[in-house]
């Protein structure tokens, strides 16, 4: 007897599983981030990084608000340039900025800020930037003693 064959059904992709990476921020926005408070059992250590591409515009940008206690910025220059980036609000002219360039040469360039500030970019031209943000827990952890201290130091001396 020959064996019995079943017919052929049509080849179903499983469904789709939520993504682990997750989205990107959109750079042309201000950064939402997590909402996170000073901890000192278990200090942030998420990891951000994307690529912000630059439009020609006579305005500065904001391309990073600070969301974290502290936090280190990392830019590199993927194109030509010139870009410049710093903490001050205007950065035009850029060839003649109070803020940095960024090297063609893609050389990594890093800022440190606190919780509040912000970095601004500006450019003269469409170019790619690789933005990478990481948080300094140990930075974290000693602001938040340091808190701790100022605040009994002043209940302290409060108290008649």
């Amino acid at each position: 007897m020959p064996p019995t064959m079943k017919p052929l059904q049509p080849f179903r992709m499983p469904p789709k599983a939520p993504s682990k990476i997750g989205v990107p921020p959109d750079p042309s926005t201000t950064n939402p981030g997590q909402a996170t408070s000073i901890s000192l059992n278990q200090p942030d250590t998420l990891v951000q990084s994307f690529t912000y591409v630059t439009t020609a515009s006579v305005e500065t940008q904001v391309l990073y608000t600070a969301d974290r206690p502290w936090v280190q910025v990392t830019l590199a220059l993927e194109t030509g340039g010139p870009v410049a980036v710093g903490v001050q609000s205007t950065l035009q002219p850029v060839s003649n900025s109070p803020g940095i360039l960024l090297p063609n040469s893609g050389e990594p360039r890093t800022f440190w800020i606190a919780k509040g500030n912000k970095i601004y970019i500006s450019s003269t031209s469409v170019n790619r930037v690789t933005v990478v943000i990481s948080p300094l827990p140990w930075l974290q952890q000693l602001t938040a003693l340091l808190t701790a201290v100022f605040q009994t130091v002043q209940a302290l001396l409060s108290k008649p």
